[in-house]
């Protein structure tokens, strides 16, 4: 089975960090989302991977060059985005087998692939949703083992969560319009009326992580994830190493920052190329790169350009 991962979108939730850092690069205890995501597909059975990019796509195709893999790895650059939809069908010369994997870059969490394939198949669908029970976007409603809605306004905490993994197979794949932006939700509503819509009900075991990194506060959050054991199952390095090393509370120091004598850095992220001063103390907040703090900072997300509040 091949997979596509999604790495395209803007990040508008986690600006201005993404303004200058696409999304799916952000490190996580200094690995990329991408590599993370990347190294576990492939460490689940995946043969060969399709990467879309279209916001600073320059820095996406780089990363994707340098990994040692890169021969297993096609690159999909969309000129205009494309949407999920597009997206897919913009790749879909890329991928082989039947189905195919689709995953978004910014949910962290373990894919159970294997099963999800099998129950795909086994149900004859043309698709098939990976869902959780609750969690934080419950917008999909489920009967007999099949999607029966997909509410795009409101939220239902007796409905799922859409993880972000999807199976489709080549039918499916076939009636996306090709060249142009389209909402995978459209050929959704399409597979439901005909009954052909298959859901994956991942019911976690403890401790097994789902993580939708679309703000800041999740992305600081997933730091701490990974810095457990969870992190250790999710195949991601923690410990003290060439990428950086811990700070108090489950942050994270990269080994490209600089940090001052006396600098106290508590349940906060501290970037390559960033600086802390001397004798100030960081808490709970996020310095991007290229940034320099002089002060006490405390909640807050600070670039070079602007700083704002962690919650806003």
């Amino acid at each position: 089975m091949d997979a596509l991962l999604l790495a395209a979108g803007f990040g508008t939730r986690l600006r201005p960090l993404t303004d200058s850092v696409p999304k799916a690069l952000l490190p996580i205890n200094g690995v990329p989302l991408l590599d993370l995501h990347l190294d576990r597909l492939f460490g689940e059975g995946i043969e060969r991977a399709a990467v879309n990019a279209h916001h600073l796509s320059g820095a996406i195709e780089e990363a994707v060059r340098r990994r040692a893999d890169a021969e297993r790895i096609a690159l999909s650059p969309e000129r205009t985005i494309l949407g999920t939809g597009g997206a897919i069908a913009a790749a879909a010369r890329f991928l082989g087998g039947d189905p195919v994997a689709v995953v978004n870059a910014d949910a962290l969490f373990a894919p159970p692939l294997r099963e999800a394939a099998a129950a795909h198949r086994d149900g004859g669908f043309a698709a098939t949703m990976v869902v959780i029970p609750g969690g934080p976007n419950p917008n999909v409603r489920l009967a007999g083992g099949r999607v029966s809605a997909i509410d795009r306004e409101s939220r239902d905490p007796e409905a799922f969560t859409f993880t972000g993994l999807q199976l489709l197979s080549r039918t499916a794949m076939e009636r996306i319009p090709a060249g142009r932006f389209f909402d995978v939700r459209d050929l959704y509503d399409g597979l439901i009326a005909e009954d052909r819509l298959g859901a994956f009900v991942w019911r976690r075991g403890e401790g097994e992580p789902f993580l939708d990194i679309g703000t800041p506060r999740a992305y600081l959050e997933a730091h701490r994830m990974l810095a457990s054991e969870i992190g250790i199952r999710l195949g991601a390095p923690w410990k003290a190493g060439p990428r950086g090393r811990p700070a108090a509370g489950d942050g994270w120091i990269d080994a490209g920052a600089r940090i001052g004598d006396g600098a106290e850095i508590a349940r906060s992220v501290v970037m390559a190329g960033a600086s802390v001063d001397p004798r100030v103390r960081v808490e709970e907040s996020i310095i991007g790169p290229g940034s320099r703090v002089a002060e006490t900072t405390r909640g807050s997300l600070v670039t070079p350009r602007r700083t704002v509040r962690l919650d806003s």
